[in-house]
């Protein structure tokens, strides 16, 4: 499953910035009620406009580092899933491109039989 999401990260020293991201995971097709799922092979790949990476070149900023997550949503529980995002440097002109791989130890529910839906957001 691969899903398109838009939100604002704040980046600091250049404050809240849109982004646009596309989380990609592995949920099996089908699972007995009862039986807990557990998102697998969650990579999110995150776009930083243009003017994101010149308001940090303004700022005399050369390389971004830090935390890359997003909060998902399954049957009304929320769960994080983050991971490391390496120092990497800023492109001359043009966006930044990265993709990390993400960790989530949280399980979803399957109480009723149904077809079940994951909401995500970015942090």
């Amino acid at each position: 499953m691969v899903k398109p999401v838009r939100g604002t990260c704040d980046i600091e020293p250049v404050g809240k910035q849109a982004i646009t991201a596309e989380l990609a995971m592995t949920l099996p097709a089908s699972v007995p009620v009862g039986t807990p799922v557990r998102a697998r092979d969650i990579k999110l790949k995150v776009v930083f406009p243009a003017e994101t990476v010149q308001a940090l070149k303004d700022k005399q900023i050369a390389t971004v580092e830090g935390i890359l997550g997003i909060q998902l949503k399954g049957n009304d529980k929320q769960f994080p899933s983050r991971g490391p995002l390496a120092k990497t440097a800023l492109p001359e002109t043009g966006p930044l491109t990265v993709e990390v791989p993400l960790k989530s130890t949280v399980e979803v529910s399957t109480p009723q039989p149904g077809q079940g839906r994951l909401h995500g957001r970015s942090t």
